[in-house]
């Protein structure tokens, strides 16, 4: 499996991906992976065969590293790994997510669906579908006890069918440059698409760092529901999918942002206690792997 998804990733390019497991095939603690681009690697000449190769520095990765970044680069970004009653399944998504624009209206996006994105990742604009007549924009900020609401938006279906209008603003508006897809001068009584002012936002924009897309799938309980949520980052060109349960809070913002203290957003970023840290050394050796798939 791992070597047709490199396969994949490398294509039929002049300088393949070569894969070599080491050890227990089942159950490897390191695995060898020699990469054959041009740039920024030494060379191996074969004699021999009279050719030259090109293999990367880094020769050996650790299994969990090395199987996070073949889920990155699947068809899906990742497969659907979940645990259940102890032991490791893995499923297709059950909804094909967007890979580059995600939609933001309710005419376009799946009932209950919740957005949001991050410039730096210390700050994150959320945005919500209530199917039972409620549209939600929220401006968290990360702070030493979590995260920090600024200002909210509340649209309500009050009129006919699927017409929203804002119907309160919490806190002090102001809209950011990063925010592109909101109105600088949202007024109360303003239709929810001339507030949202595009369909879609783009996770290739440079002012977005990383960006998640939440879809219910089950509900477990009265509180938590079974999720899929993909996550896209400037680190890899489609989403990252992971299956896990949500436990819903009052706010519909936090429901968004609670579960991404168990998961790392970024190769090098992890969520510890009550902020981000940089893992550089996972990082240093992530960088290079990933610089050198994308060459």
């Amino acid at each position: 499996v791992l070597e047709k998804i490199f396969k994949t990733i490398s294509g039929d390019g002049e300088y393949p991906i070569v894969m070599e497991l080491v050890n227990d095939l089942e159950n490897p603690s390191k695995i060898s992976i020699n990469v054959l681009p041009k740039e920024y690697l030494k060379t191996h000449e074969n004699i021999h065969k009279n050719i030259v190769e090109y293999a990367c520095e880094i020769t050996s990765i650790l299994r969990p590293l090395l199987e996070d970044l073949v889920r990155r680069h699947s068809e899906y970004g990742v497969i659907a790994v979940f645990k259940r009653n102890g032991r490791r399944k893995v499923l297709p998504p059950t909804f094909k997510p967007p890979k580059h624009n995600i939609p933001l209206l309710p005419k376009t996006c799946p009932i209950g669906f919740i957005v949001g994105y991050s410039p730096n990742l210390s700050k994150w604009l959320i945005l919500y579908y209530d199917p039972i007549g409620y549209y939600g924009v929220e401006y968290y900020e990360v702070s030493k006890d979590g995260f920090k609401s600024l200002w909210k938006l509340k649209f309500m279906e009050k009129e006919e069918l699927g017409t929203f209008r804002l119907a309160k603003v919490e806190g002090n508006l102001q809209v950011e440059k990063w925010m592109n897809i909101l109105n600088v001068s949202a007024k109360v009584g303003s239709k929810l698409e001339e507030v949202i002012t595009k369909d879609s936002f783009s996770v290739e924009d440079p002012n977005v760092f990383s960006a998640f897309f939440i879809v219910p799938v089950r509900r477990v309980s009265e509180e938590v529901e079974e999720c899929e949520i993909y996550i896209y980052s400037r680190y890899w060109g489609s989403p990252k999918l992971i299956r896990t349960n949500v436990k819903y809070h009052k706010e519909h913002g936090l429901t968004g942002l609670m579960w991404i203290r168990e998961v790392n957003l970024t190769p090098s970023m992890k969520w510890l206690k009550t902020d981000w840290k940089v893992l550089s050394r996972i990082s240093l050796i992530t960088a290079c792997v990933l610089s050198v798939l994308k060459s």
